[in-house]
C-alpha cells in the first residue's frame, strides 16, 4: 500500500479546531474487510478443518489491522494484501505415536 506523501499532525486535545479537524479522518482496515478477511473467513469455514477464530477476531475487530488515514490521503483502491494463510487454521495437534504395547515379564522371587 502507498503511503501519503504527506506530513499529518494532529492533536484533537488541543483546541476546538483541531478536533474538528481530527473528524475528517478515518480508520482504515490495513487488509480489507468486504473484499479478503470476510471472504477467507468463509472460505475457510467451509473446508471443515478447525479455522483459528483469534486470527480473524484481530483482523476484525482490534486495533492490530487498522490505520488512521487523513479522508483526503484515504485511497479507496484494493489495497491487495491478503490473510496470512499460515494463520488461518488452527495447527493441527500431532496424535502422539501408539507403540505397541511391551510383552509383560514376569518376575519371581528366588528363595526367601
Amino acid at each position: 500500500m502507498d503511503s501519503c506523501l504527506s506530513k499529518h499532525s494532529i492533536n484533537p486535545y488541543g483546541n476546538r479546531e483541531s478536533r474538528i479537524l481530527f473528524s475528517t479522518w478515518n480508520l482504515d482496515h490495513i487488509i480489507e474487510k468486504r473484499r479478503t478477511v470476510v471472504p477467507t473467513l468463509a472460505e475457510a469455514i467451509q473446508d471443515g478443518r478447525e479455522v483459528n477464530w483469534e486470527y480473524f477476531y484481530s483482523l476484525l475487530f482490534t486495533a492490530e489491522n487498522l490505520k488512521l488515514v487523513h479522508i483526503a490521503c484515504h485511497k479507496k483502491t484494493t489495497h491487495r494484501l491478503q490473510c496470512d494463510h499460515s494463520r488461518i487454521y488452527r495447527p493441527q495437534k500431532r496424535s502422539k505415536k501408539k507403540w505397541p504395547a511391551r510383552k509383560r515379564q514376569c518376575h519371581t522371587l528366588g528363595p526367601l
